[in-house]
């Protein structure tokens, strides 16, 4: 109900000139903020949408995993619950992949200690290309369901890959920032 909520109102800001939904089959949506395109799944939805990505988590670790060779892709883990919160900070990339690391509030994430989920989040997203404008606009718009409470991991895929990730769409105008939804 909510990820329709969520589309359905991604739909009506997109006919005001703002982010524009592009229609994709459930459970993953792709939305757009300026140079950015946000793939919102699953770990479920990652695997029967045949994504060259595999995102697996336990009640103590996350793993993730790329089947796509160029570059690397940075990663985040996020988690909140109630008042305690943690993110990390990692890579997929040759010998590091697959990588399974402690998830943010059962393990010792590594983090950038002066810099909270959502900046360095922005600054992954900068580092892949994306303009800050952008980055900001999007932040803005998801900070409530990215940082609320729950996990997530946050991929940032460089504009060379993203077309081997979501080959069915349109091609990302940017950066993609794939965002897979662990739990609630």
């Amino acid at each position: 109900m909510r990820r329709r909520l969520i589309a359905a109102l991604a739909f009506a800001v997109a006919a005001c000139g703002r982010p524009e939904l592009v229609s994709h089959p459930d459970p993953a949506t792709i939305d757009r903020f300026g140079a950015l395109s946000v793939l919102s799944t699953t770990p479920a939805g990652l695997k029967a949408d045949a994504r060259p990505l595999r995102v697996r988590a336990s009640t103590d670790r996350i793993r993730c995993e790329r089947f796509v060779d160029g570059g690397s892709i940075s990663f985040i883990t996020f988690e909140r619950k109630g008042d305690k919160q943690a993110y990390g900070v990692y890579a997929l990339w040759r010998e590091k992949n697959p990588m399974s690391v402690d998830r943010p509030l059962a393990g010792n994430p590594i983090a950038w200690e002066a810099l909270d989920a959502a900046a360095a989040l922005a600054r992954l997203l900068a580092q892949a290309g994306l303009p800050r404008r952008d980055a900001a606009d999007a932040l803005d718009r998801a900070r409530g369901d990215w940082f609320g409470a729950g996990a997530r991991v946050f991929m940032v895929v460089r504009q060379s890959l993203a077309p081997k990730i979501v080959p069915d769409a349109a091609p990302p105008a940017g950066v993609l920032l794939v965002v897979v939804e662990l739990d609630r």
